[in-house]
């Protein structure tokens, strides 16, 4: 077959623009860091790549909504111990105003503090996260606690004389947070009637029943029999504070977990899509090095014309 000067032309012409696209492929691999520049470079490794970001998004949105999450659980927390405190200073008070040795007038300073811790006692329960009522159940918007004419009312109901249905009700509402999209909830909600109580001993109910009593200067039998019962109640609390608090190292290891997944996906999207400079660099020269001695070449093989010298 003869061998024309085209030919060779058009040859020379296609291998040194292959040799000038491994150029600009290394080049490109280098500046942005990344070893997949074109789908072509590698189809395989650009699925997966792909898939991991996926992956690493799903986790970084189920962080969080563990963060969430366990941030409503801390401030139901926090309220939880902050109505034990309350409980502890009337039980300590109401040891030093059921001795025969404090005088009316000190057990009249001992009521005014106790309707104090009463009153708190409510604006504690309506505590909010985000402008959200933490322990109202489903009802997140108002304020799930209100004192009208001396009784107190939750979500609407008195928590004495109120419908014991409705209020059982109320104790099994929940809210989860979903942690993983269609396989993961945890349920953050404490909620009213479990904070206070219901019926005659509902915590408010037993802390106004207190005070009316130092208010009456109540025998100091009469004023012991409440301290029993505030020990009770402490009890109580304090188990939701414990429970509130194993959900929240249920959160933190899960938040451990997905953090431990997070790096491990970045480890193989790292291996996927990153490029080793060094490597980069020298492949970069070797093909620089080609493409200057295909010019080289080229320049010789390629025979002058007759134009070249008009």
């Amino acid at each position: 077959m003869r061998i024309t000067s085209s030919m060779i032309m058009n040859t020379f012409l296609s291998n040194l623009n292959n040799n000038l696209n491994s150029l600009d492929r290394l080049q490109a691999q280098s500046s942005s860091n990344r070893r997949i520049v074109n789908i072509s470079d590698d189809p395989v490794g650009l699925l997966t790549t792909l898939q991991v970001r996926d992956r690493i998004n799903d986790i970084e949105q189920y962080s969080r909504n563990i963060d969430e999450a366990n941030l409503w659980l801390r401030q139901a927390e926090n309220s939880m111990m902050e109505i034990n405190s309350i409980i502890t200073s009337c039980y300590e008070d109401v040891l030093r105003a059921s001795t025969s040795t404090m005088s009316p007038t000190d057990r009249q300073a001992v009521a005014a503090k106790i309707a104090q811790m009463r009153d708190q006692l409510v604006n504690v329960s309506n505590s909010r996260m985000n402008n959200k009522y933490v322990f109202g159940g489903y009802n997140t918007v108002n304020e799930p606690f209100e004192v009208s004419g001396g009784v107190l009312y939750y979500n609407g109901i008195d928590m004495v004389n109120g419908d014991a249905a409705a209020l059982e009700a109320q104790k099994g509402q929940k809210m989860e947070f979903e942690i993983a999209a269609g396989w993961l909830k945890m349920n953050v909600a404490f909620t009213g009637v479990e904070l206070l109580g219901t019926g005659e001993d509902n915590l408010y109910g037993i802390l106004d029943r207190l005070y009316n009593a130092l208010e009456a200067d109540a025998p100091g039998n009469e004023l012991a029999a409440y301290a029993d019962v505030l020990l009770e109640k402490q009890s109580e609390m304090l188990g939701m504070i414990s429970d509130a608090g194993a959900r929240c190292v249920r959160l933190d290891m899960l938040r451990t977990r997905y953090e431990d997944d997070t790096l491990n996906y970045t480890k193989i999207q790292s291996q996927i899509e990153d490029v080793d400079q060094a490597e980069v660099y020298m492949n970069y020269k070797m093909a620089e090095a080609v493409y200057q001695a295909s010019l080289s070449a080229g320049a010789r093989i390629i025979q002058p014309t007759l134009l070249d010298f008009l």
